[in-house]
């Protein structure tokens, strides 16, 4: 057991908080789940009959005002999140909030000056950079030459399921700010400018020059198939390279001290497959590519009612479990983890904050602004 046990509570138990942060923090041996706040009640009572907490509120006062409450844990949705977050260290607590921190620079200032007045730790849910695979990455990248070059995709089927409701062109806020954040991590550099051009909405090319000479391509859509591969990262770094595809495999080319390949084990949620966190470990990308798309041949069938009785519900019920996304291990625990433990050691951590936020956020506007305005220039203020 853990010298010390911090209390969490979860602000938002909409379906994020749902498919990651109530089953992490249960995993979680230093923390306990104390409270739940959600606007909606229904929602909440539902998320706390399979994640049981001491207060289940829609009073967000209340919730602060837990006894055994340290830690804030926000998932509530963009427009609430930077007054959520606020309001938690104003009353003395940690926070861990998803992303985006803020929706204006005017509220995330607002969040910075509430952190320094608390004196409270604050961290902001860019995940991939506790990812076992980036780590190993960044670990792999010191001390190799700049500038490098780097391309990445971030292509799901968004536009048709999870992203259908939101307005058009909001892909580039939601998902790209992660690979504003990974290339600012992996590099030690800042953005300094960014241009964007959209065949379609939401199915974009984005250009990033960071300081230090790295330059990047980025292409985001959300106008894929769920048996595409979702994310792939490419680095040109001194004479060589590295790859990392969904987050399972990492590639190396040309660095005599780097093994050739490495495979990383997938994620797993109590309610959900746990083969895949298997089969990832052994197989890497091969085994995300035979998961997607025996997933997607499931799906064609019973679209075209080939299956039927038993083998319609059995396949039904593994497709509700699957969510492959969910199944390769983008460090969504291991960042909660370390949160945990450096509120307890006292130790820093490498989490994205307040200011990594924000200009994760202004390197998104700055791609909207760029392509609303045919693919110009952007410059990006680092300040955010």
């Amino acid at each position: 057991m853990p010298e010390r046990i911090l209390g969490v509570g979860v602000a938002g138990t909409g379906a994020f908080a749902r498919a990651q942060h109530l089953p992490n923090l249960a995993r979680i041996p230093a923390a306990r789940l104390v409270a739940l706040w959600n606007r909606s009640e229904p929602r909440l009572v539902e998320t706390s009959q399979r994640w049981p907490a001491e207060l289940v509120t829609t009073d967000y006062a209340a919730f602060l005002a837990h006894p055994g409450l340290d830690v804030v844990v926000i998932a509530a949705g963009d427009a609430v999140q930077a007054d959520l977050a606020t309001r938690a260290l104003l009353a003395g607590k940690h926070v861990y909030c998803e992303k985006p921190l803020a929706e204006t620079a005017a509220s995330g200032a607002s969040v910075v000056a509430a952190q320094r007045a608390s004196g409270c730790r604050l961290a902001v849910g860019f995940n991939r950079r506790h990812a076992p695979a980036c780590r190993r990455a960044k670990a792999l990248l010191t001390g190799k030459a700049g500038p490098w070059t780097a391309t990445a995709r971030f292509i799901d089927d968004a536009c048709w399921r999870w992203g259908k409701d939101l307005p058009p062109g909001s892909l580039i806020v939601h998902d790209l700010c992660h690979l504003f954040d990974l290339l600012r991590w992996l590099s030690g550099d800042e953005i300094t400018a960014v241009s964007c051009w959209s065949a379609r909405p939401d199915d974009d090319l984005v250009q990033v020059r960071l300081a230090g000479g790295t330059v990047a391509s980025l292409h985001l859509s959300g106008h894929g198939s769920n048996d595409m591969p979702k994310e792939r990262l490419e680095i040109i770094a001194g004479r060589g390279g590295l790859v990392i595809d969904e987050f399972v495999e990492l590639r190396t080319f040309g660095w005599a001290d780097a093994p050739a390949v490495e495979r990383f084990a997938g994620h797993s949620h109590p309610d959900r497959e746990f083969g895949p966190r298997l089969l990832y470990g052994q197989l890497g990308l091969d085994g995300v590519l035979a998961v997607r798309r025996s997933a997607q041949e499931l799906r064609w069938k019973l679209e075209r009612g080939e299956l039927s009785g038993g083998d319609a519900d059995e396949a039904r019920a593994y497709l509700s479990r699957l969510l492959a996304t969910f199944t390769v291990d983008k460090g969504w625990r291991n960042s909660l983890a370390a949160f945990i433990h450096g509120i307890i050691s006292g130790e820093t951590t490498d989490h994205a904050g307040a200011a990594d936020a924000l200009i994760a956020n202004a390197a998104a506007r700055a791609a909207v602004t760029s392509r609303d305005l045919g693919g110009a220039l952007v410059a990006i203020d680092p300040t955010g």
